[in-house]
């Protein structure tokens, strides 16, 4: 068999939706996060996969939340 364009399948591309469930996954709450409610910094922090992006970027939660409260004092006065 050759590497030709025939045998070239792309690859499936996952749903852009973040309400939609994918087989194999956990649940997700759709009602919490419909229309305009986003979660809060505590639950975003809290979240298992941002504990481990932030670890993985050398990120102390901590620095990031002393970070964003200085943001926020300095833009809402």
């Amino acid at each position: 068999m050759g590497t030709g364009a025939s045998q070239f399948r792309p690859a499936r591309r996952a749903s852009m939706n973040p309400l939609r469930r994918s087989s194999g996954s956990r649940a997700v709450d759709g009602a919490r996060y419909a229309g305009s409610e986003e979660p809060t910094l505590n639950e975003l922090l809290n979240d298992p996969i941002m504990q481990r992006l932030l670890d993985s970027d050398g990120i102390a939660p901590e620095s990031l939340r002393a970070v964003l409260d200085d943001a926020r004092a300095r833009l809402m006065p």
